[in-house]
């Protein structure tokens, strides 16, 4: 029977879920997870073991979690091992992002794990003395997908690196698309000169009939261009307009 003064519990609950009818199970005096009233001692097994054939499925911020719990409970344990049980494997590079886990605010760390963000992808954030929490929490807030998040935490370290200060950092970032431009441009000031030159010169060469906009796709900079006719003269006058652009842009 389960007791009814339970030992120390783990607090993570990891995405994966146990079959309903698995009995409550504990490893030494850890009560690794509360199932049916049957009580199953998992202590003759490795910690590892014992855990993975509860939980089959773990990503790598969970497993950093429940590592930093067990050490923060004087559990004795392997975490090679852990990791190694769902494929991970300890090296310098995931020490060194397990050690900067411990220091990461809150909200930031549970985005990173609700996307199952990998060592891979917050391995930059070892390069800095200092975290920026307050621009981390903020990146969270935004809510960005997995893949924006990664390119404005990338940007935001790039800054960082070159001395920039937090709050030079945070500046126009209301929408994710203002901070990331505004990151851009203090990571890469002569890109962005680049581009507002170019950007003057393409969209002075245009006559007033067409509309064009000046759009950025990924590392390609250019216009969007539209334009409406309603007659084949009229289709004949663009061409031509058209033909004037490209022997400029030719020249």
């Amino acid at each position: 029977m389960v007791p009814k003064t339970p030992m120390w519990t783990i607090k993570i609950e990891p995405h994966y879920k146990p079959p309903t009818a698995m009995p409550t199970c504990k490893w030494q005096n850890v009560l690794l997870y509360r199932g049916t009233d049957f009580m199953q001692d998992l202590s003759a097994l490795p910690f590892a073991q014992a855990y993975k054939s509860i939980y089959a499925e773990m990503s790598f911020l969970e497993l950093a979690e429940l590592i930093s719990e067990l050490i923060d409970h004087k559990i004795s344990f392997e975490p090679s091992t852990l990791l190694e049980a769902y494929k991970f494997r300890l090296d310098a590079k995931t020490e060194k992002v397990l050690l900067a886990l411990r220091r990461l605010p809150q909200d930031f760390y549970a985005w990173a794990k609700l996307h199952s963000l990998s060592a891979g992808d917050l391995y930059s954030l070892c390069n800095l003395p200092q975290l920026p929490e307050k621009a981390l929490s903020h990146l969270a807030q935004l809510k960005p997908s997995r893949s924006f998040g990664i390119q404005l935490l990338d940007l935001l370290v790039d800054c960082q690196l070159m001395n920039l200060s937090e709050d030079e950092c945070l500046k126009q970032a209301s929408t994710f698309e203002a901070w990331r431009a505004n990151l851009h441009t203090l990571r890469f000031p002569q890109t962005t000169k680049r581009d507002e030159q170019k950007k003057e010169y393409l969209l002075g060469l245009w006559p007033k009939s067409f509309t064009v906009r000046w759009l950025r796709q990924g590392d390609r900079a250019g216009v969007d261009v539209h334009f409406f006719v309603s007659s084949k003269k009229e289709l004949a006058e663009k061409i031509e307009s058209l033909q004037r652009v490209h022997n400029e842009l030719a020249d």
